[in-house]
């Protein structure tokens, strides 16, 4: 969850930093910096933030990008769901799982929240 317009790698959870098979190409190491580290200066938590900073529609481009190449077909009916899925549960985390206002947040009645919560396996 970011807190955000902007994932940042700190945003992540470690099983999506870690997966070496994930279509998303991560930064070699030389291209992030080590912020904050052992013998590294203490830089302000904000240029961390713009350092490290991702910005989600590129990770989107890359993603689909590297599926196209795959050859994958059906790539937005395997992206929506997902993108679905990020945006439904920062909604419930943001109104603290109370269903029916993440629904109005989302723009979406409270029997949209319901269905989209089935289809999507997160009951």
């Amino acid at each position: 969850m970011a807190p955000s317009q902007r994932v940042e790698l700190g945003d992540l959870p470690p099983d999506i930093l870690q997966q070496p098979s994930s279509p998303v190409e991560k930064p070699a190491a030389a291209e992030v910096p080590v912020v904050g580290g052992a013998g590294a200066p203490e830089e302000p938590l904000e240029e961390q933030q713009q350092v490290l900073a991702l910005d989600w529609r590129t990770l989107l481009q890359k993603d689909a990008e590297a599926r196209l190449r795959n050859g994958d077909v059906a790539v937005l009916d395997a992206l929506l769901p997902e993108f679905e899925r990020v945006l439904l549960q920062a909604a419930l985390d943001a109104s603290r799982g109370h269903k029916q206002l993440a629904a109005e947040r989302l723009g979406w009645g409270r029997n949209t929240i319901a269905r989209k919560m089935r289809s999507l396996g997160m009951e």
